[in-house]
C-alpha cells in the first residue's frame, strides 16, 4: 500500500531541505569570499579536546571525550564576517555522542546604511536564555549610533549543558537607544550621565505560541558631593502577554559611597531553573522551586588596601514553600603577591527550615603561565520533611600556558552528601590556537 505523506513530513522535509541549502550557500559565500581576499583580511581558530568523568547524569560514572572546532575568518575591506564551530563527542552512554554543526555563518556590514546582515546557524543569548538559532539576524542604527534596531528570525536549537531552549520557530525585534546626557540635576546632588533604554517583542513557538515584550533600562551617574562618587541603576523584565504576568524582572543599583565603601541591592522575582549549577553555586545558594521573588543587600568595604570585607541580607518569598529571611558574610585577602584568600558564609532560614553554608578558597598564580585554585565548602540543611542533610565539598583547578598558543586546564570536583548519593566530575583540556597573522597595510 502507497503511504501517503501528511503535511508533517512536507513541513520536516521542507526545513531539512532549506537548512542543507542555506548551509551550503554560507559555505560557498566564505569560500568565495576567501578567494577575493585583501591585505586586511584574517583567518584565527581553535582546536580544544576535552577528557571528562562525572557521574551526574547516570549516578554511574560516565566517560566522554569532546573535541571543538572553532574557524572564524574576517575581511574588514569588505566588511565580512563569517564562522564555523564543531563539535565531535564520544561517550560511554547513550545519546549524546557524534559530530554536532554549533556555528556556520555569514555576517556582511552595509557601513553605508549602518547595518549588518547575519544568515546562517550563530549563537544568541537573550530572554529566553542561550540557544543556537538557524535564521537570519538583521542590525541597523542612525548615523549617531544612538537607536539601534535587531530584528531576528528562525528555528532556536538547543545547546546541551547549558540553560537552554529549543522549539518550532522564533521571530523577534529590539530596539535600543543610548545617550551620553551629562545632565546636572541642579538642586538636586545627582547628575545623568549615561541613559540606555531596552524594548522588544518576541514570538516563541513550541507546542504552543507564547509573546513576550522585553524591557531594559540603564542609568549612570555621579552624586554630586565633594568626592563625586559614581551610582549605576538597572531594570531588566520579560512580560509574557498570555498569561499577562511578568516571568522575570530584576532591579539592582550599586552607589560608590566613597572609594572605600560600596553598597548594592537588588530586587528579583524569577522562576529557578537551572538544575547543573556550579561548585561554588552548590554551597553558597539555595534553590527552591515555582516563583519566587528575592531581595538582597550588601556593603562592600575595603578596610586596606589588601583587605575587603563584604556584609549583606536578603528576604525571599516563595509561591512554592516557605519564606524566609538570611545573612551572608565574607572576606577577601590579597596580601601576598599572586595570592587572594576567599571566605564566604550564608545562613538561611525559611520557617521551620536552615540552611547554612561556609566557603573557603584560594587562588595562587606563582607565574605569569600557571594558576592555581583550590575551593573547599560545608553545607548543613534542615527541613522538616528531609531532616538533616550534610553536604561537603572540595575542588581543585590548573590552568597553565604550554605555549602562548597552547593551554592546558585541569579540574577535579568532589561533593559528599551525607543522605543523597555523592557527585564528583573531573577533567582535563588542552587547548591550540592558531592565528594567520599579517601585516596592517600601508597607509
Amino acid at each position: 500500500m502507497t503511504k501517503i505523506p501528511t503535511v508533517t513530513n512536507h513541513v520536516c522535509g521542507n526545513a531539512y531541505l532549506i537548512e542543507k541549502g542555506m548551509n551550503w550557500i554560507i559555505v560557498v559565500g566564505i569560500l568565495m569570499a576567501m578567494i577575493n581576499t585583501s591585505l586586511a583580511a584574517n583567518w584565527n581558530g581553535s582546536i580544544r579536546s576535552k577528557v571528562q568523568i562525572d557521574n551526574r547524569i547516570t549516578n554511574d560514572a560516565t566517560y566522554s571525550t569532546d573535541l571543538w572546532g572553532l574557524f572564524e575568518y574576517e575581511d574588514s575591506t569588505n566588511e565580512l564576517n563569517a564562522g564555523v564551530s564543531v563539535l565531535g563527542r564520544a561517550t560511554d552512554y547513550e545519546g549524546d555522542s557524534g559530530v554536532k554543526l554549533y556555528q556556520l555563518f555569514m555576517k556582511k556590514g552595509f557601513s553605508e546604511v549602518n547595518s549588518t546582515v547575519k544568515l546562517g546557524r550563530f549563537q544568541r543569548s537573550d530572554n529566553l536564555g542561550f540557544y543556537l538559532l538557524d535564521g537570519i539576524e538583521l542590525h541597523t542604527a542612525n548615523d549617531e549610533k544612538s537607536i539601534a534596531v535587531d530584528v531576528y528570525g528562525g528555528v532556536p536549537k538547543r545547546i546541551d549543558h547549558v540553560r537552554s531552549v529549543e522549539g518550532e520557530s522564533l521571530f523577534g525585534f529590539e530596539m535600543l537607544f543610548h545617550q551620553d546626557l551629562g545632565w546636572d540635576g541642579g538642586a538636586v546632588p545627582l547628575s545623568l550621565d549615561v541613559l540606555d533604554l531596552r524594548s522588544g517583542f518576541q514570538r516563541f513557538e513550541d507546542d504552543n505560541a507564547s509573546h513576550r515584550l522585553t524591557m531594559g533600562l540603564n542609568l549612570e551617574g555621579q552624586i554630586l558631593f565633594d568626592s563625586f562618587e559614581k551610582y549605576e541603576t538597572r531594570l531588566l523584565g520579560t512580560y509574557e502577554i498570555e498569561s499577562n504576568s511578568f516571568e522575570d524582572l530584576l532591579a539592582e543599583g550599586q552607589v560608590d559611597v566613597n572609594e572605600d565603601l560600596r553598597w548594592r541591592g537588588s530586587y528579583e522575582y524569577y522562576r529557578p531553573e537551572n538544575d547543573r549549577p556550579t561548585f561554588r553555586e552548590h554551597f553558597y545558594s539555595f534553590y527552591v522551586l515555582g516563583e519566587q521573588t528575592l531581595i538582597r543587600t550588601s556593603l562592600d568595604l575595603r578596610v586596606r588596601h589588601d583587605l575587603t570585607v563584604t556584609v549583606g541580607g536578603l528576604r525571599t518569598s516563595q509561591s512554592v514553600g516557605e519564606s524566609g529571611y538570611g545573612a551572608n558574610a565574607g572576606i577577601t585577602v590579597s596580601h601576598w603577591p599572586g595570592v587572594i584568600l576567599r571566605a564566604e558564609g550564608e545562613y538561611v532560614e525559611l520557617e521551620d527550615d536552615t540552611i547554612s553554608s561556609v566557603f573557603l578558597g584560594v587562588e595562587h598564580t606563582p607565574t605569569s603561565t600557571l594558576n592555581l585554585q583550590l575551593n573547599s565548602a560545608l553545607r548543613r540543611e534542615e527541613k522538616q520533611l528531609g531532616g538533616e542533610n550534610w553536604v561537603r565539598g572540595i575542588e581543585t583547578r590548573c590552568d597553565y600556558m604550554i605555549q602562548n598558543n597552547i593551554h592546558a586546564s585541569f579540574t577535579f570536583n568532589y561533593i559528599w552528601n551525607s543522605r543523597l548519593p555523592d557527585e564528583y566530575l573531573g577533567s582535563f583540556e588542552l587547548t591550540y590556537y592558531f592565528d594567520n597573522f599579517k601585516p596592517k597595510a600601508a597607509r
